[in-house]
């Protein structure tokens, strides 16, 4: 293997000809070079191999627990009235219907808002969450906002003017 040097170069000045020989350590190199070439293709053949395994893997998983989920056993629904919730979603319902009373005022639309709750009147259930919340150590700031939606369902007759 041979070198071609532009002349005035030290090693043209030192050398009568325009080209010398590469030495042997050299080659070693460059055939070297050409192998580590040759080794990272083929490390970039695995590494794309492998990538595509996980992806194709993972495509795989997904399908199967959504076939697992929508056939297999799929989610059964029930349709539950509100009536059926626990004493402690039941007040906490109370009270957010206590604190809309507090900003709109408008007792006919807080007794149609507790209605969801039962067939029973709206301060029966009000005072029940108004126990609930007594009993169970909510703050009272909220004790104070159910009593007032208390009070306003006792007095609302339910005939709007």
């Amino acid at each position: 293997m041979y070198f071609v040097l532009p002349k005035d170069t030290p090693y043209d000045l030192l050398s009568k000809s325009r080209s010398i020989q590469v030495s042997g350590r050299c080659e070693r190199m460059l055939s070297l070079s050409k192998r580590q070439t040759k080794d990272n293709i083929s490390h970039s053949i695995m590494k794309a191999s492998r990538l595509f395994f996980i992806l194709i893997t993972l495509a795989v998983g997904i399908g199967l627990g959504l076939s697992y989920g929508w056939f297999v056993d799929p989610v059964d629904f029930f349709d539950l009235t509100p009536d059926t919730l626990r004493a402690d979603y039941k007040a906490d319902y109370v009270l957010m219907v206590a604190e809309a009373y507090g900003a709109e005022h408008d007792p006919a639309l807080a007794a149609r808002r507790l209605a969801i709750l039962g067939s029973r009147a709206p301060s029966t259930i009000a005072s029940e969450g108004l126990t609930f919340a007594r009993a169970n150590g909510f703050a009272d700031s909220d004790i104070a906002i159910i009593q007032e939606l208390v009070t306003a369902m006792q007095a609302w007759s339910g005939i709007n003017p």
